[in-house]
């Protein structure tokens, strides 16, 4: 039984993670009860993780690290030779300008040449906050 309650934690929690992605940059909590039966009494065993997922602003592909590859996906966007952006990709991507528009702190809901530009100057050693 203590085997299949790590297995499907260790699958509730991935799928937590999966789930989360878009959201990056925000906070998740996520409660689990684990329940069974002893013997004719149900017992519970609540549990309760809370996953914080940082944005790395320009990390177009997710991998943590913004790299040429990044520069190169923002760039398929802004081109059109890519679809339209996920929202995880949005938020990474959608830099400038700053102050942004309606509103944002930075960034105004598109991916830009401005938006490219500034990924680039991020993989080259500029700066990594927005």
């Amino acid at each position: 039984m203590a085997g299949y309650c790590k297995i499907t934690l260790g699958i509730l929690a991935a799928l937590v993670v999966f789930c989360a992605l878009p959201a990056a940059g925000e906070t998740v909590t996520l409660t689990v009860v684990t329940a069974w039966d002893d013997g004719g009494v149900v017992r519970e065993l609540p549990a309760e993780f809370v996953l914080s997922i940082e944005r790395i602003f320009g990390d177009a592909d997710g991998d943590g690290v913004v790299t040429s590859k990044d520069v190169l996906l923002a760039f398929d966007i802004f081109t059109l030779k890519r679809s339209v952006p996920s929202l995880s990709v949005l938020k990474s991507c959608d830099v400038r300008p700053r102050p942004g528009a309606e509103g944002r702190e930075f960034g105004d809901g598109r991916i830009q040449s401005d938006d490219v530009r500034w990924i680039l100057n991020c993989v080259v050693g500029g700066p990594t906050l927005p």
